[in-house]
């Protein structure tokens, strides 16, 4: 592969991957105006340290809204499991607004919806919420401007837009300098995501004027974004002088996770001006950033801009490396333009090696990603075109009315002339007509075949996560409308990482196939199984009373180990343990009783595994 086609390959994957940066969403100080961050670390190690000797609910919160200003998702999320017993009262919202917060770093937008829906409800319909909260409507507009930009993750472009708009006009008639200039900051995050760069930019800088000077990391972000738009539209040296001041502002505040922005991003200035080393010392640093804070969705998208960086710098060992690194993050989370960058730069990577074959099907897996991808980028083509649509509306009526004397007054003359265009215009709409026909053939093909493949799993031929959910769901409701037993089984491969690491990936895909096919095989007819995750796969036993579906564990345990045993899977001995919840009335909802019997599993690997618990 030539070095031009590794740029243009390049300059798809800088784009793709420094998105992400700008719809990152920001939360420093809640609502305040007038608030003023400190440095990062003496900050944290004080709160922590006064949390960890007393946690009082006030320390809390303080802890909580500083994670969620430096987006410290590594320390908020283990933060919000271990302090469970402040989820009460005011904190509900709060705590339901900072899962959403973590859900969406993670790249769990639908779980962040709704933890976002919940925060909002709280604030209007719960009783046992101080009126700090449900008579400000600044905090209703704060937290509707992450659920807004949350639709923008989820693909709904037009209605963040909408929202965001709405938002903004309620902070400007009241006078909200924050709330307004942060929705000025997502519409251009939106913007850059449907590729109107320019007006990224004028919305970044009306965001830049709007917030109150000492939203001293607001105004770095909004810098930063600025900087970026203007290397895409405007003068690189501009954009480089710009993202400078951002970096010093993130190293005067000790802001990690920004700074890794930053660094991505002037590493990236640096290759478009063919500064390949300096472009590879600031990527190296971002990554840096990236590894400790953890977050994967983070840290693949770095080792793709690295391994992309080191592939110009001809060190294609450690390309080779940092871009299988990537791909195993990459196919770990929903991330669709993560997967296809990894993908496609690794494919280039291998190329470069002479391993034509695997590159090959690294660029095939890219090309069914981004076929996947594709049918969400349909969505933000349409949004951008109506956006366009409704601004030139009025401007091509008022163009009809003052053109509409002269046309008339050349109509007589044009006439010959206009049917000779009406024809080959008609040919024209023909041809067209007949690649639309063709064009939606393909897009309903690929969509039954989509369909088809959606609710199973790819590797086991059971039903995936969503559909046994689907099945789990409708069994529960079932059985509690006609009072009948159903048992649901959680089944986990015991030691299955130990396979992994022994005998290799390709004997762990053998042995799912085969626990799954055992386990099929053991059912009966009207029993559901499917393959949740990983090692662990969920069985539903509708009309199965709590000793019937014990003994089917059993019959499980037994038939898998010895079935093993006389297989030809390569390992010594496979064994499995079941955990089983029966339903009863003190199960609200199926995530409950499937919690039940994640319980039940728990119990049986820490009784030595190979056996079948039942929920106590």
């Amino acid at each position: 592969m030539t070095k031009s086609h590794r740029n243009v390959f390049r300059f798809i994957l800088f784009t793709l991957l420094l998105g992400a940066m700008t719809l990152s969403p920001s939360y420093a100080g809640l609502l305040e105006d007038h608030y003023t961050p400190r440095p990062f670390e003496p900050t944290y190690l004080e709160l922590n340290t006064r949390y960890q000797s007393q946690p009082t609910l006030e320390t809390h919160e303080s802890l909580v809204r500083l994670l969620i200003e430096y987006h410290r998702v590594d320390l908020l999320t283990p933060h919000l499991l271990e302090s469970e017993q402040f989820n009460r009262g005011d904190h509900k919202i709060l705590h339901a607004f900072a899962q959403g917060f973590s859900a969406a770093s993670a790249g769990q937008y639908a779980d962040a919806e709704t933890f976002y829906e919940s925060a909002l409800s709280l604030l209007s319909d719960s009783q046992d919420i101080s009126p700090r909260f449900t008579s400000d409507a600044k905090w209703r507009a704060s937290f509707s401007l992450h659920a807004a930009v949350n639709q923008a993750y989820l693909q709904r472009y037009t209605k963040a837009i909408e929202d965001l708009a709405a938002i903004r006009d309620e902070a400007e008639e009241n006078g909200w300098k924050t709330i307004k200039a942060k929705a000025d900051y997502f519409l251009g995050s939106v913007s850059y995501e449907i590729k109107d760069y320019e007006t990224a930019l004028i919305h970044y800088q009306r965001a830049l004027t709007n917030y109150p000077d000492n939203r001293v990391l607001l105004i770095a972000e909004a810098q930063m974004a600025e900087a970026q738009m203007l290397n895409i539209v405007g003068e690189r040296a501009q954009a480089f002088e710009i993202l400078q001041n951002a970096i010093s502002t993130f190293n005067q505040y000790q802001d990690a996770v920004a700074l890794a922005y930053a660094y991505l991003l002037k590493s990236y200035f640096f290759s478009k001006e063919n500064n390949h080393e300096a472009s590879l010392a600031w990527i190296y640093q971002s990554v840096q950033i990236r590894e400790i804070l953890g977050n994967d969705i983070d840290i693949a998208n770095a080792y793709v801009h690295y391994a992309s960086t080191l592939l110009e710098n001809n060190k294609l060992e450690e390309a080779r490396t940092y871009g299988l690194k990537a791909i195993r993050l990459a196919e770990q989370n929903q991330d669709l333009s993560g997967q296809w960058d990894a993908y496609v730069s690794h494919a280039i990577t291998l190329a470069e090696l002479g391993e034509y074959q695997s590159a090959y099907e690294y660029m095939f897996k890219g090309e069914r990603t981004l076929l996947r991808k594709a049918r969400l980028d349909i969505t933000a083509e349409t949004a951008r075109l109506n956006s366009e649509f409704n601004l030139e509306q009025q401007q091509l009526r008022n163009r009809a009315l003052d053109n509409e004397n002269a046309m008339l007054e050349a109509q007589l003359l044009l006439k010959e002339q206009q049917q000779e265009r009406q024809k080959w215009t008609m040919v024209g709409l023909s041809t067209l007509l007949v690649f639309v026909v063709c064009f939606i053939f393909l897009i309903y093909a690929l969509y039954k075949k989509n369909q088809l493949l959606a609710t199973r799993d790819a590797l086991t031929g059971i039903h995936n996560r969503r559909s046994i959910m689907e099945l789990a769901n409708q069994s529960f409701a079932v059985s509690r409308r006609y009072d009948s037993e159903l048992c649901v089984l959680m089944l986990d491969i015991d030691s299955f990482k130990s396979i992994n690491d022994n005998y290799g990936h390709h004997v762990g895909d053998e042995v799912l196939k085969f626990v799954a096919t055992t386990a099929t095989k053991t059912l009966r007819d009207s029993d559901y199984i499917g393959r949740i995750g990983g090692e662990e796969f969920l069985i539903v036993l509708p009309n199965t009373s709590a000793q019937q579906g014990l003994n089917l564990a059993r019959r499980l345990c037994k038939n898998i180990e010895s079935q093993s045993l006389r297989s030809k899977l390569g390992v010594a001995s496979v064994t499995v343990s079941i955990g089983l919840a029966p339903n009863s009335t003190q199960c609200k909802d199926f995530p409950e009783l499937c919690n039940y019997a994640d319980v039940a599993l728990y119990s049986a690997k820490n009784s030595g595994r190979n056996r079948a618990e039942v929920y106590a």
